[in-house]
């Protein structure tokens, strides 16, 4: 979670833990608030490593006035709110998710409050206009996940009904880039024993697709047990060590096919924020272990 300079941690966040002073001081900001926000546990995936059990369904009317309320009363002591969604698949409530988002933005604007958000998706309902009514209320970065190649991510990343997911994900994926607005997508891939000698395939797609255009980047990801019964079905993850040890050569396949693609690559950097978290039946949850 540390400040990335040529690849590596900064010193200051080396000595912190991984965090950076600058992190730690948003941390401890009263006047920095981000709200991790469940709308819903129900997804439309059934991914076969996943710990959700999908109990609550989408967040009652009477939680999203709650949450509003507070917002409401809290935006006028702050110079950030920040929403996060999270699930389940958040888009599966995208209307909450629209009016939340829809609510903050205007009691921000009433306070001259800074104001954005970011959904963690997989993305098969995303598409480019939906994308569009997002970024109109400021959502504007995106967590969405490959577990490879085409039937490699298939394996894993499905629907109820057994079917894949990867080519809608990546047809929204690919149609977002015509979309002439600023926001971020994070590109999560998992790395597992698995899919290790596909992984190859998917990184040369992703630097010849997306190379060029810094709103998109990548990061890499050992898929390990998260706990409930999709934990349990990893039997022999990819270490932390071993992943650090695999993600030069992971880059260089990205950077190669991006630039035989004509792409100039330009690095990003992510930013942490003081969190708290609300699912859709109990609203406020304390806080979130980041």
């Amino acid at each position: 979670m540390g400040e990335i300079l040529n690849g590596e941690l900064s010193d200051a966040a080396l000595e912190s833990g991984g965090y950076s002073r600058r992190q730690i001081a948003q941390a401890v900001s009263p006047r920095l608030q981000e709200l991790i926000i469940l709308p819903t546990e129900k997804c439309n995936l059934r991914c076969t490593y996943c710990y959700e059990d999908f109990a609550i369904g989408r967040m009652s009317e009477e939680t999203q006035a709650a949450l509003e309320a507070f917002i409401a009363q809290r935006v006028p002591g702050l110079v950030k709110l920040s929403l996060n969604w999270f699930g389940g698949e958040p888009l599966v409530a995208k209307g909450v998710v629209l009016r939340i988002s829809r609510f903050a933005q205007k009691v921000c604007e009433e306070h001259n409050v800074q104001f954005d958000g970011a959904l963690t998706t997989n993305a098969v309902v995303l598409d480019k206009e939906l994308l569009s009514e997002l970024l109109d209320c400021r959502q504007n970065f995106y967590q969405i996940t490959l577990d490879g190649w085409g039937e490699t991510h298939d394996q894993v990343r499905k629907y109820a009904d057994g079917r894949g997911s990867f080519d809608q994900i990546w047809q929204n994926l690919t149609s977002f880039k015509s979309l002439d607005r600023d926001f971020e997508v994070m590109i999560r891939v998992h790395v597992r024993r698995e899919n290790l000698k596909e992984l190859p395939a998917l990184l040369t797609a992703l630097g010849a697709e997306f190379g060029g255009d810094n709103r998109f980047r990548v990061h890499f990801e050992h898929l390990r047990d998260l706990g409930g019964e999709g934990g349990k079905t990893i039997l022999s993850p990819v270490t932390r060590s071993e992943l650090l040890g695999m993600e030069a050569g992971f880059r260089a396949i990205f950077r190669e096919a991006a630039i035989n693609a004509g792409h100039i690559l330009q690095p990003g950097s992510p930013a942490v924020w003081d969190q708290r978290i609300a699912g859709p039946a109990t609203g406020l949850m304390g806080y979130w272990p980041y």
